[in-house]
């Protein structure tokens, strides 16, 4: 029987950033996300091992590389949060697996906000070739190239992706009786980091981008709700999981759907993103994510709304 994996608990209190907060005072989930992002990176300080010292003295980019988690109570600006992370024993060739829980304080008592998993990677900068070798507490947590690592978990690969010869800046369908969109864009340095590689947080962007564009080209754009219903989207649940590396200035082909409702509240989705190698376009990250609305004012304000016919017509588009 093996031995117990040795866990290490480390908790970072933090506050929402003023540029997330879109919506009244409230938080959206990319800022859930750079909790728990600050929250790995704390934990690589006080380790002695910090990102840029990896990155500066051994030639590893820090990467997180995978996030789950659910969303359960909103942050408010200038609340203070708590992000604490479970951490076992890395996994060679998996990264290093940890659990979060974000909790915010109230009032009256102190909330959870948020509660998933991620797996966080140490991934070589190829144009270093003159570093010396990684300490050995870390070489575990070492891969070449994000496509090294294995999976922890199954769940549907992206489809291959063979783009309409009219893909381009807008929107176009993936093929008939679909709701799938595609987009194709240019990455940019702003979402990249260690001089060229998309990173996690980028994709986040990328997929919060990628719903505004698929709600406005059904015709149910999120500005329009919130001036004649009141209504804005808020997320329940998120995954995200990269699977090649992506690079700079590359196009990035993203494929975006709505896949269910879910008791008449809640929406399932699904974002796949894919670059040219040659004659193939290579999935380098597949997401999922539960939005529902809720209401932005009044008695109602942050429960959730009931999905009215044209809502969910306008959602599913397409699909059969």
């Amino acid at each position: 029987m093996n031995a117990p994996s040795r866990t290490i608990d480390t908790a970072t209190v933090g506050r929402p950033r003023y540029a997330g907060i879109n919506i009244r005072t409230w938080a959206g989930f990319k800022q859930y996300l750079d909790l728990l992002e600050e929250a790995v990176l704390d934990h690589f300080r006080r380790s002695g091992h910090s990102a840029r010292r990896m990155h500066e003295t051994f030639g590893h980019g820090l990467d997180i590389v995978e996030t789950s988690g659910t969303y359960s109570a909103p942050i408010s600006l200038d609340q203070v949060t708590r992000t604490q992370l479970t951490i076992t024993e890395p996994v060679p060739h998996q990264g290093l697996p940890l659990k979060a829980l974000v909790t915010v304080d109230g009032p009256e008592r102190t909330r959870p906000a948020f509660r998933g998993t991620a797996r966080a990677a140490l991934v070589a900068d190829r144009a270093r070739t003159d570093c010396p070798p990684l300490p050995p507490e870390l070489r575990s947590l070492a891969v070449e190239s994000v496509d090294a690592l294995e999976p922890i978990r199954s769940g549907n690969p992206p489809p291959p992706l063979h783009p309409p010869a009219s893909a381009g800046p807008g929107p176009v369908p993936t093929g008939p009786e679909t709701n799938a969109l595609l987009w194709r864009r240019r990455i940019p340095y702003y979402h990249c980091h260690y001089d060229r590689r998309l990173q996690h947080a980028g994709y986040v962007r990328v997929l919060e981008d990628t719903v505004d564009r698929y709600l406005d080209a059904q015709g149910i754009a999120i500005g329009d709700y919130l001036a004649t219903r009141g209504w804005v989207p808020v997320v329940h649940r998120t995954r995200l999981r990269m699977l090649a590396d992506a690079f700079m200035e590359e196009d990035l082909h993203i494929v975006f759907a709505v896949t269910g409702v879910i008791r008449g509240t809640l929406f399932d989705a699904r974002m796949n993103c894919y670059v040219p190698r040659g004659d193939a376009l290579v999935p380098t990250a597949t997401a999922t994510i539960t939005h529902g609305y809720a209401h932005a004012a009044g008695e109602r304000a942050g429960t959730l709304a009931e999905l009215d016919e044209t809502t969910v017509k306008a959602l599913l588009g397409g699909a059969r």
